[in-house]
């Protein structure tokens, strides 16, 4: 049986103030990351959870760190293990090599 992992990302707005410190706060939670961060107040935050609860936790999390107005998603994908070993698979292949289909 494959097992799935989810990846989201969201753009959290905080104070001005506050950036330095919620996305400190941010990169401390399991699987969450803050790529990008702007002075102004906003930074993209991604999560690779291994389930959607532990994605949904995290969600609250960051949305109760004292400093963040809104925290709303733009990307959310649920993929396999099995489609994911596929897709690095592919992608290793050299794109010299040609598939041939026979009937």
């Amino acid at each position: 049986m494959s097992e799935a992992y989810y990846v989201s990302s969201l753009v959290a707005q905080m104070a001005p103030e506050a950036v330095e410190a919620v996305c400190n706060a941010i990169k401390e939670i399991e699987f969450a990351d803050v790529p990008l961060s702007d002075p102004r107040g906003k930074a993209v935050v991604l999560i690779d959870a291994p389930g959607m609860s532990e994605l949904m936790k995290i969600t609250e999390q960051i949305q109760e760190i004292e400093g963040v107005f809104s925290l709303l998603p733009v990307y959310q994908h649920q993929e396999l293990d099995d489609q994911h070993e596929l897709n690095q698979q592919q992608k290793d292949l050299p794109s010299s090599i040609g598939l041939e289909t026979t009937l």
